[in-house]
């Protein structure tokens, strides 16, 4: 039972405790001792849980030919969708950086849903990594979701951004979906996602044509400038004046950006090219690390 729900039981109990303790009988001494002590243990739980923010959670709803109308699911759809998509949680999860690995962000099947058919997905107590870095991942994974409803520009976009091992998940978690003329909604504490049978089918389609082209390059320069928070966002300078522009890798900190801001440095940047026939080639830099100019092991 997660957090909330327990702490909503838990409410219930103690109205429903209260209700029969100012019922009782003046006599009734056991009962109200009794009842009483339970008043004060619901309490004492209940400012427990207040201190602890609730668990990362989502639900998956799914539609369309696997699902039979609120009373059940294909088996093995469901647990292929299931693991499809608890790995990309996990690939988003890592890619975010902290140091963090797949089984940080596990999730547990804690409910199921009503409204076609879902499952309630939450990550348990026991879970190493911090909860805001866990319900972070599943706020990303509902923005990564949503590209796949959109236009293919913009999809070309975030596949020449995204990380290759998100996009590598996504696509096989679409590839399921897709094949079994299914429909997925996604709910989070904070979104929401639809996805018809034509947005999945689409975007499998386009990412079935389109393999990104992804290489790696330890180039010497200048670090001229970068943007931190949720902007994340550098700018590098080689040695011949090119200028690389793109997003900070999980693994650049905050420190790494201080220590060779506006400092000759070597910066090892991944490169993406998403190549589509008829289609304006998108191409995006992440930066991967920075180093001194005498590290030699990553040239």
């Amino acid at each position: 039972m997660s957090r909330s729900n327990r702490r909503t039981f838990l409410q219930a109990e103690h109205a429903a405790a209260d209700s029969l303790l100012r019922r009782l009988a003046p006599g009734q001494f056991i009962e109200r001792i009794g009842l009483e002590s339970r008043l004060d243990a619901i309490k004492e739980e209940l400012l427990r849980l207040a201190d602890v923010p609730d668990p990362a959670q989502a639900t998956l709803f799914f539609g369309g030919q696997p699902v039979l109308a609120q009373e059940g699911i294909e088996a093995p759809f469901a647990a292929d969708a299931l693991a499809r998509f608890q790995s990309l949680v996990e690939k988003v999860g890592v890619a975010r950086g902290g140091g963090a690995q797949n089984k940080d962000f596990r999730l547990h099947i804690t409910g199921i849903a009503r409204g076609s058919f879902g499952f309630e997905l939450t990550q348990m107590e026991e879970a190493p990594v911090n909860i805001q870095q866990a319900k972070a991942a599943v706020e990303e994974t509902s923005g990564v979701l949503q590209y796949l409803a959109a236009e293919e520009d913009s999809f070309a976009q975030f596949m020449s951004e995204a990380d290759p091992r998100v996009l590598k998940s996504l696509h096989e978690f679409v590839k399921v979906l897709a094949n079994s003329s299914a429909t997925l909604r996604f709910v989070s504490d904070s979104s929401e996602v639809a996805l018809s049978e034509q947005h999945l089918f689409r975007a499998f389609g386009w990412m079935e044509e389109t393999e990104p082209a992804v290489t790696e390059a330890s180039i010497p320069g200048t670090l001229r400038g970068f943007l931190t928070g949720s902007s994340r966002q550098f700018e590098h300078m080689d040695a011949a004046g090119s200028i690389y522009k793109g997003k900070l890798g999980g693994l650049v900190s905050d420190e790494d950006l201080q220590r060779f801001a506006f400092k000759p440095c070597v910066a090892r940047i991944q490169t993406t090219i998403v190549a589509r026939p008829g289609r304006p080639l998108k191409k995006s830099h992440t930066l991967v690390s920075l180093h001194p100019p005498q590290d030699k092991a990553q040239s």
